[in-house]
């Protein structure tokens, strides 16, 4: 059995008769009804009723047919992906977004991306604070979105590409005013639990910015977590200002402007890449460029 008599099975039927067939596939008649043929003594079976002039599927010829289909269809897959990876395409193309960043801005890119290289997987990893950065020096990724991290490596050959400013603000339930009428001061807050979000890098390992000796902490490993503990007043702390806008609009959450409290970080958010990128990861960039720039 070959993908030939596969495909001369599913063109006669498909068409209606081996003259209509023979057209397409640019083979003569006597070749396709033995190529038929064979393929029916080949698996022993009757596959095609002749006893009327328009060739019909016996039964068993239906299953044969379906699933010569799936096959065909299959084949096909193979043959593209095969001819994508031949001219040097990349089979996946990794790329990690810190966790603050707007990633609803990035969809429109990666729809760009499944259109025109259909068979390279995208692998989207979130991360938190150094996390993404971490990521791209230790080769795990081919792009991050992150901040610049110049501080804490050097001597790092990598190559940065605007993109935006994004927003971290510190907010709380309204029910902290009630407690705190008179808020001025961060020193205030530290009977109240500051929700903490935990470094999926080691860039900070061992550092804590900008927390108070004797702060009570509750520590989370995403933002969306970090959101719902501060929503239901079990703490305060900073969100990315466009996850909390619904929020902020209905009043389940209000900004707190505590002196001795960084309280709006505004981030500078970059595409960064380390080394030369493959057709598909380059087409990437290119395109953050022009949607960014």
């Amino acid at each position: 059995m070959t993908l030939d008599q596969l495909l001369m099975l599913t063109t006669v039927i498909d068409l209606g008769n081996v003259q209509a067939a023979s057209q397409k596939l640019n083979k003569t008649q006597p070749a396709i009804s033995k190529g038929l043929k064979q393929l029916e003594i080949q698996l022993q079976i009757n596959i095609l009723d002749r006893s009327e002039y328009r060739l019909k599927l016996t039964p068993e010829g239906k299953q044969i047919y379906s699933h010569a289909k799936r096959i065909l269809a299959e084949a096909d897959i193979l043959q593209q992906v095969t001819t994508h990876l031949s001219q040097g395409n990349e089979s996946e193309v990794s790329i990690a977004i810190d966790g603050a960043f707007d990633s609803a801005q990035l969809t429109p890119i990666f729809a760009k991306i499944q259109q025109k290289f259909p068979h390279t997987s995208l692998i989207i990893r979130q991360e938190y604070l150094t996390g993404a950065f971490n990521r791209l020096i230790n080769d795990e990724v081919d792009i991050a979105i992150s901040l610049k991290e110049s501080a804490l490596i050097k001597r790092q050959p990598l190559d940065y590409l605007y993109l935006n400013v994004q927003s971290l603000i510190t907010v709380a339930n309204p029910n902290i005013l009630r407690r705190h009428a008179n808020l001025t001061s961060v020193k205030q807050l530290k009977s109240e639990y500051l929700i903490m979000l935990q470094d999926s890098g080691s860039l900070t390992k061992g550092f804590e910015f900008g927390v108070l000796d004797g702060q009570r902490k509750y520590y989370v490993n995403d933002f969306a977590t970090k959101k719902q503990l501060i929503v239901n007043d079990l703490g305060w702390g900073k969100l990315p200002e466009y996850m909390m806008q619904t929020e902020l609009d209905n009043g389940n959450l209000v900004i707190i402007t505590p002196e001795g409290n960084e309280n709006r970080i505004d981030i500078e958010y970059y595409a960064i890449k380390k080394k030369i990128l493959g057709p598909v990861s380059t087409y990437l960039w290119q395109t953050l460029a022009k949607s960014f720039g």
